[in-house]
């Protein structure tokens, strides 16, 4: 993975809509159009959300019929967190 990727999944993860959207989805496959009944935005927005989420890696959309149903990427979660620990294992002692 390299830092622009990792960049982009830290940023995508800053945001707290972004958070609670990936621990519902966490919890069990959902479309949007549940998650939409579960917090409080508007479907374009929730769809950017979703999109997000998705460009990063850490959620999958799966179409079936005319609904998408998100689950969570279990590997590109791992990923980042064995980055973010290489990285802070790289940094000297004296940069804390």
């Amino acid at each position: 993975m390299n830092d622009d990727k990792l960049s982009a999944q830290l940023k995508a993860l800053s945001d707290p809509t972004r958070r609670h959207l990936l621990a519902l989805i966490h919890q069990g496959q959902h479309c949007g159009c549940e998650l939409i009944h579960r917090i409080n935005l508007t479907q374009p927005t929730l769809s950017h959300h979703l999109k997000v989420l998705s460009d990063a890696g850490f959620i999958q959309g799966v179409k079936e019929k005319t609904r998408i149903n998100y689950t969570v990427d279990t590997n590109a979660m791992d990923t980042i967190f064995e980055k973010l620990k290489a990285m802070l294992e790289k940094w000297p002692e004296e940069a804390c």
